[in-house]
Protein backbone atom coordinates (compact mmCIF):
# COMPACT_ATOMS: atom_id res chain seq x y z
CA UNK A 1 0.00 0.00 0.00
CA UNK A 2 1.06 3.62 -1.22
CA UNK A 3 0.30 6.22 1.32
CA UNK A 4 1.59 9.97 1.57
CA UNK A 5 0.18 13.48 2.71
CA UNK A 6 0.35 16.33 0.65
CA UNK A 7 0.48 19.04 2.93
CA UNK A 8 -0.41 22.81 2.14
CA UNK A 9 -3.34 24.63 1.05
CA UNK A 10 -5.33 22.26 -1.46
CA UNK A 11 -6.14 23.71 -4.76
CA UNK A 12 -8.71 21.80 -6.24
CA UNK A 13 -8.50 22.31 -10.21
CA UNK A 14 -9.59 25.15 -12.13
CA UNK A 15 -11.33 24.98 -16.00
CA UNK A 16 -8.72 25.86 -17.96
CA UNK A 17 -8.11 29.47 -19.08
CA UNK A 18 -8.00 30.70 -22.55
CA UNK A 19 -5.97 33.23 -24.55
CA UNK A 20 -6.11 34.99 -27.94
CA UNK A 21 -2.62 34.63 -29.74
CA UNK A 22 -3.45 36.40 -32.86
CA UNK A 23 -5.51 34.28 -34.90
CA UNK A 24 -5.20 31.35 -32.96
CA UNK A 25 -6.80 30.63 -29.06
CA UNK A 26 -4.48 28.58 -27.40
CA UNK A 27 -5.53 26.70 -23.78
CA UNK A 28 -3.73 27.12 -20.56
CA UNK A 29 -3.86 25.40 -17.30
CA UNK A 30 -4.00 28.10 -14.19
CA UNK A 31 -0.53 28.35 -12.35
CA UNK A 32 -2.47 27.90 -8.77
CA UNK A 33 -3.54 24.47 -10.39
CA UNK A 34 -0.11 23.53 -11.89
CA UNK A 35 1.71 24.51 -8.66
CA UNK A 36 -0.56 21.78 -6.49
CA UNK A 37 -0.28 19.20 -8.66
CA UNK A 38 3.71 20.06 -8.95
CA UNK A 39 3.18 20.19 -4.94
CA UNK A 40 1.32 16.25 -5.03
CA UNK A 41 4.14 14.75 -7.42
CA UNK A 42 7.14 15.95 -4.68
CA UNK A 43 5.07 14.88 -1.86
CA UNK A 44 5.21 11.32 -3.38
CA UNK A 45 8.61 11.47 -4.89
CA UNK A 46 9.73 12.54 -1.45
CA UNK A 47 8.41 8.97 -0.03
CA UNK A 48 8.83 6.28 -3.04
CA UNK A 49 11.22 8.49 -5.20
CA UNK A 50 10.38 6.71 -8.66
CA UNK A 51 8.56 3.74 -8.30
CA UNK A 52 5.70 3.60 -10.72
CA UNK A 53 2.70 1.74 -9.99
CA UNK A 54 1.05 -0.45 -12.67
CA UNK A 55 -2.16 -2.52 -13.19
CA UNK A 56 -5.33 -1.65 -11.57
CA UNK A 57 -5.21 0.57 -8.60
CA UNK A 58 -7.81 1.85 -5.97
CA UNK A 59 -7.52 4.95 -4.31
CA UNK A 60 -8.49 7.20 -1.49
CA UNK A 61 -8.63 10.48 -0.90
CA UNK A 62 -9.12 12.61 2.20
CA UNK A 63 -9.09 15.91 2.21
CA UNK A 64 -8.50 18.26 5.46
CA UNK A 65 -9.52 22.14 4.69
CA UNK A 66 -8.95 24.51 7.54
CA UNK A 67 -11.94 25.93 9.73
CA UNK A 68 -12.43 29.72 8.17
CA UNK A 69 -11.03 32.42 10.98
CA UNK A 70 -14.10 34.36 10.56
CA UNK A 71 -16.03 31.57 12.13
CA UNK A 72 -16.60 31.74 16.31
CA UNK A 73 -14.31 29.96 18.43
CA UNK A 74 -17.28 27.87 19.78
CA UNK A 75 -18.33 27.12 15.74
CA UNK A 76 -14.52 26.08 14.66
CA UNK A 77 -14.65 23.75 18.21
CA UNK A 78 -18.20 22.34 16.64
CA UNK A 79 -16.24 21.77 13.08
CA UNK A 80 -12.83 20.15 13.93
CA UNK A 81 -13.10 16.97 12.54
CA UNK A 82 -16.51 17.14 10.55
CA UNK A 83 -17.01 16.37 7.54
CA UNK A 84 -16.75 19.61 5.30
CA UNK A 85 -19.83 20.46 3.28
CA UNK A 86 -18.46 24.24 2.87
CA UNK A 87 -17.53 25.87 -0.55
CA UNK A 88 -14.14 24.32 -0.65
CA UNK A 89 -14.10 23.41 -4.03
CA UNK A 90 -16.25 20.82 -5.44
CA UNK A 91 -14.87 17.47 -3.89
CA UNK A 92 -14.08 15.81 -7.68
CA UNK A 93 -11.98 18.96 -8.85
CA UNK A 94 -9.62 17.80 -5.27
CA UNK A 95 -9.45 15.11 -6.82
CA UNK A 96 -8.54 15.80 -10.04
CA UNK A 97 -5.77 17.78 -8.92
CA UNK A 98 -4.39 14.68 -7.08
CA UNK A 99 -5.07 12.26 -9.62
CA UNK A 100 -3.26 14.72 -11.84
CA UNK A 101 -0.18 15.31 -10.43
CA UNK A 102 0.45 12.18 -10.06
CA UNK A 103 0.11 11.29 -13.80
CA UNK A 104 3.65 10.58 -15.21
CA UNK A 105 5.18 10.20 -11.84
CA UNK A 106 3.43 7.42 -9.34
CA UNK A 107 1.94 5.70 -13.00
CA UNK A 108 1.69 6.48 -16.33
CA UNK A 109 -1.97 7.85 -16.99
CA UNK A 110 -4.64 8.04 -14.44
CA UNK A 111 -6.99 5.38 -16.32
CA UNK A 112 -5.79 2.73 -14.20
CA UNK A 113 -7.77 3.86 -11.23
CA UNK A 114 -10.78 2.11 -11.09
CA UNK A 115 -11.87 2.63 -7.62
CA UNK A 116 -11.67 6.49 -6.06
CA UNK A 117 -13.01 7.10 -2.51
CA UNK A 118 -12.91 11.21 -1.86
CA UNK A 119 -13.55 13.05 1.76
CA UNK A 120 -13.43 16.15 2.61
CA UNK A 121 -13.46 17.17 6.86
CA UNK A 122 -12.06 20.17 8.48
CA UNK A 123 -8.75 19.97 10.38
CA UNK A 124 -8.92 18.88 14.16
CA UNK A 125 -7.80 22.00 15.30
CA UNK A 126 -5.51 25.21 14.57
CA UNK A 127 -2.72 23.38 14.74
CA UNK A 128 -3.34 20.77 12.75
CA UNK A 129 -2.50 21.62 8.94
CA UNK A 130 -4.53 21.84 5.79
CA UNK A 131 -3.09 18.51 3.64
CA UNK A 132 -4.57 15.61 1.76
CA UNK A 133 -3.93 12.17 2.66
CA UNK A 134 -3.91 9.98 -0.15
CA UNK A 135 -3.57 6.12 -0.14
CA UNK A 136 -3.19 3.63 -3.44
CA UNK A 137 -3.70 -0.21 -3.45
CA UNK A 138 -3.90 -2.56 -6.23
Amino acid sequence: MIEFDVIGKIQPKQRPRFKRCGAFIQTYTPQATLDYQKLVAESYIEKYDDTKLTGALKMEINAFFNVPMSYSKKRKSELYGKPNTAHNGDIDNVAKSVLDGLNGVAYDDDTIIYDLHIRKYYTCGDDDPERVEVRICD
